[in-house]
């Protein structure tokens, strides 16, 4: 048996069940399937579920069952940023920190330190201005894993937030991990 998500966190919300070796097949409990019957299903439950599956031989009527558990995880349980010092002025350089506690599926997303140091500005265009607006793209020195999706390229609002794949100038008030759109953004205050 597979289970391609045994573990789910945000955004990841389903897991491909699939089998082999028989002929047909059926599925249990069929709360968050796609489907009941068949060598593959998507699971998308809202709670931790031990899935059944029984597969039949049409030659000899012989059964076989096999179990899984697709695990539902929690959303980031908190998470903070910060600057030191808060305001700076060009040419300043400030520290930026940001912490956060994962739930205990948290493998889909990690952070490490990284030191950056300062960049060529060759090639730089004058920032943006304005109220709710954004510019970008901004292309990135380095590939950003940001829950489950890789993005090479930034896109910064004047509300103080970064989004990522497209810009936005409108504040939208949500809880981030979210399924609802936009959830590709880093907010840096309050919008």
């Amino acid at each position: 048996m597979t289970n391609s998500n045994p573990s789910l966190c945000t955004p990841i919300v389903s897991s491909t069940l699939g089998v082999s070796g028989a002929d047909t097949y059926v599925w249990s409990p069929a709360t968050g399937l796609n489907v009941t019957t068949g060598a593959s299903v998507v699971s998308t439950p809202s709670v931790t579920t031990v899935y059944t599956v029984t597969g039949t031989s049409t030659a000899t009527g012989c059964t076989s069952t096999a179990t899984t558990t697709v695990t539902v995880g929690v959303s980031f349980l908190s998470a903070s940023a910060t600057a030191s010092p808060d305001a700076v002025c060009a040419p300043g350089t400030t520290q930026l920190n940001a912490t956060g506690t994962l739930p205990s599926c948290s493998s889909y997303y990690s952070v490490a330190t990284t030191t950056y140091g300062l960049q060529p500005t060759t090639g730089f265009v004058a920032g943006i201005s304005g109220d709710d607006t954004f510019g970008g793209p901004y292309a990135l020195p380095f590939a950003f894993n940001f829950y489950g999706t890789t993005y090479n390229d930034l896109y910064v609002g004047t509300n103080g937030y970064l989004t990522f794949g497209s810009g936005s100038g409108d504040r939208i008030p949500q809880t981030y991990p979210s399924a609802t759109a936009p959830n590709n953004m880093i907010s840096f205050g309050i919008l």
